[in-house]
């Protein structure tokens, strides 16, 4: 079984469907598996070996607010 079949990533792939549901995103299929990508491990580890996990969370975070800019309002 492969990671994109697994119940787990079937799940959260549903729900990245219906967060993208009412965006601006022309492939919503395609961009939650883009938007899951950045969550695998064997992917990301590199970008936290200083031990820093905040990095990805602000990677992530900013990611998701370029795709969703109108649901993620900014703080101003």
């Amino acid at each position: 079984m492969g990671r994109h079949s697994g119940p787990t990533y079937q799940r959260r792939h549903r729900h990245m469907l219906a967060l993208l549901a009412n965006s601006r995103v022309r492939e919503p299929e395609a961009t939650a598996h883009v938007f899951l990508g950045a969550f695998d491990a064997d992917l990301v580890r590199p970008l936290c070996p200083d031990g820093r996990p905040d990095r990805l969370a602000e990677t992530v975070r900013d990611l998701a607010t370029a795709l969703l800019p109108a649901a993620h309002p900014t703080d101003e």
